[in-house]
């Protein structure tokens, strides 16, 4: 005998098909859209007036979108407030409604087809991005070799957390990282959620999840936007959790490994370019020519003024800022990324001469109108892996 406990097959198959709504909440809103989309059918074929049609659509499209952002907040996507997104995401959807609306019934039969099939695409949309990407991770691989380590190194690059709660996926990201087992984390900015900069429970919430990384291994960082990063309080939170902060905020610009050959410098992020290039002049007279220089700074707006470097220059050079657009389309890729480089570096690796410059696409979302969705964007967590060249 084992001493496992008999459980009787009835049980168990009435276990395995009992319902579990924590489960199954991403199933049944993708069924209650198809049923809104056949009764919206339905509707069309039933009414042919244009007021009663048009009205029809708008609820559904409204009831559809309310429910996105309740499901984001229940599968603990996304922490922010339901009018303020719903007002973002609906009035789009409900213009390009009301623009299509015209020619919908002048074409007749094609009216239900011109009116439900880009609204169902919308919806579709809006689940992938508030719903399904925001809580799926994605791991970037990159391997380097280095003369200048004295081991393999194994280390991870997190970028724009922005923490409002403690979602799922700072959960994921822990167990992922932990199976990882690297040596170093190193983390670029941006730690709390633009809408909860002040918030208590935020400031908690994200120290315990830095302290949990730092159970992993050691955490070296530097700040990120003045306005998502006020200096004094990131410096505070940071090392509250055990992160070892790099910077001007902190007047340690360099940190050093003589046991594993690597150096880690970091400056911080004022977004005026010719202040950061002021910095930066200052800041590579730290380097060490004996080391692999990993350099942490906040935006990839450092980019040009490094691949124009005359001296020398760090071998790989990290960053976040961009969010990799968070919403993107092909082939054009990011819409927009809020730095002064514009599109060039949106997201992945760029090579500046001999520096690997790493864009990430970051782990958070957004704060503030902006909408709480991830399009063809996942979040990523960056794992390197550097080979000694050994005599």
């Amino acid at each position: 005998m084992t001493g496992q406990q008999h459980v009787h097959p009835l049980r168990r198959l009435y276990h395995r098909v009992s319902f579990h709504p924590q489960r199954y909440r991403r199933t049944l809103f993708i069924a209650l859209i198809a049923i809104y989309s056949l009764s919206t059918v339905v509707l069309f074929r039933l009414l042919d007036y244009p007021l009663p049609i048009v009205s029809a659509t708008l609820i559904g499209i409204a009831v559809g979108d309310i429910g996105t952002i309740l499901l984001a907040r229940w599968t603990r996507r996304s922490f922010a407030k339901l009018l303020e997104q719903w007002g973002i995401c609906s009035v789009p959807r409900f213009l390009a409604l009301s623009l299509t609306a015209l020619p919908a019934f002048l074409l007749a039969d094609w009216r239900d087809l011109i009116l439900i099939v880009p609204q169902l695409i919308g919806s579709l949309a809006y689940l992938q991005g508030f719903v399904i990407e925001p809580g799926w991770l994605h791991i970037s691989r990159h391997r380097m070799q280095s003369g200048h380590v004295k081991r393999d190194l194994r280390f991870v690059h997190l970028s724009d957390i922005h923490v409002a709660r403690l979602s799922v996926r700072e959960e994921k990201a822990l167990r992922i990282i932990g199976r990882f087992q690297p040596d170093y984390v190193f983390l670029t900015g941006d730690y709390l959620n633009l809408s909860h900069i002040h918030d208590p429970q935020a400031h908690e919430d994200l120290i315990n999840f830095l302290k949990e990384l730092t159970q992993i291994a050691p955490v070296i960082a530097c700040v990120g936007s003045p306005m998502v990063d006020p200096r004094d309080q990131s410096a505070r939170l940071l090392q509250a959790a055990g992160v070892r902060l790099l910077g001007q905020t902190t007047e340690q610009e360099s940190w050093h490994s003589d046991a594993d050959g690597l150096q880690v410098l970091a400056q911080d992020c004022s977004h005026h370019l010719s202040r950061d290039e002021s910095q930066w002049h200052i800041t590579r007279q730290l380097q060490r020519a004996d080391s692999l220089r990993v350099f942490l700074f906040h935006s990839p707006e450092l980019g040009p003024a490094i691949e124009n470097e005359s001296g020398m220059r760090p071998d790989i050079y990290l960053c976040g800022h961009t969010h990799g657009g968070q919403i993107r389309f092909w082939p054009f890729g990011a819409l927009f990324t809020s730095s002064s480089t514009g599109l060039r570096f949106q997201q992945g690796a760029y090579q500046l001469a001999d520096c690997r410059l790493y864009v990430s696409a970051g782990m958070g979302l957004e704060g503030g109108p902006a909408p709480r969705m991830r399009l063809f964007c996942r979040p990523e967590i960056g794992f390197w892996q550097i080979k000694g060249l050994y005599d």
